[in-house]
């Protein structure tokens, strides 16, 4: 990989020269490919399990009474707040908002007149709900 002639050596594999798969608020704030998914020793474990043996947010994220993903499922598949995709506010997972590259900022500003997570509870609901959100898969 060192002789690979990329900013990104990532993208020797990976579709990210033509998608830029580093996009988001992680990159944003100087985070890389291999600090979440290591490096190539370790994406090409041979007990690596491809698309499955992924990084999760809790690794770096925590906060008192939060869950960041479903125990034993990936931020991809995660529900919470009555069975809504993580994703469906936070964004997809190389462009988890706020993100770097206007296109992925245009459905949080649409629905709610800023970029970042969807986090204007009328974008969803009528009224404002009277229990906060906790970030639990059944709240």
């Amino acid at each position: 990989m060192d002789q690979v002639d990329l900013e990104n050596s990532c993208y020797a594999c990976h579709p990210g020269v033509r998608t830029q798969c580093q996009r988001d608020v992680h990159y944003a704030r100087g985070i890389g490919c291999t600090d979440c998914h290591g490096g190539m020793a370790d994406v090409g474990d041979q007990g690596r399990t491809p698309w499955v043996d992924e990084p999760r947010c809790s690794t770096c994220h925590s906060r008192q009474g939060f869950q960041f993903e479903q125990a034993n499922t990936l931020y991809r598949d995660s529900k919470g707040h009555s069975g809504v995709h993580c994703y469906a506010c936070h964004g997809s997972p190389h462009a988890i908002t706020p993100t770097v590259t206007e296109p992925d900022n245009l459905q949080a500003i649409n629905l709610q007149g800023h970029a970042g997570v969807i986090d204007t509870c009328a974008v969803c609901h009528t009224s404002p709900p009277d229990e906060p959100f906790f970030h639990k898969v059944n709240d």
